[in-house]
């Protein structure tokens, strides 16, 4: 059977992986995990500092933009056999592409 979306049916439901995530997150292996990523990740959130054409204000004001960009109808369609090909939903093989292009 194929869904709508041209993908096989899941073999489990949501409501299963959650009990599942919900039994090891109450672990103790878990808690050792949870200590470890605490330990690493404490302190100061370094500054991720991109190349722009507009320096940085001084005083941070959180005015921001909205970039939109229209995806033509024939590259969607090859984006969107893509997804089906290799079983992976639309947002993250937009995901993907967004990273790769700021990887650069």
């Amino acid at each position: 059977m194929i869904t709508e979306q041209g993908m096989p049916p899941l073999k489990i439901q949501y409501k299963d992986f959650a009990a599942w995530q919900n039994s090891r997150l109450q672990s103790i292996e878990m808690e050792s995990h949870a200590n470890y990523w605490h330990t690493r990740l404490q302190g100061e959130i370094p500054v991720l500092d991109l190349p722009t054409d507009i320096p940085r204000p001084m005083v941070r004001t959180y005015n921001g933009a909205v970039v939109q960009r229209r995806i033509p109808a024939g590259t969607l369609g090859y984006l969107d056999q893509f997804c089906v090909d290799n079983r992976v939903n639309l947002f993250a093989a937009i995901s993907g592409l967004v990273k790769v292009m700021l990887f650069r």
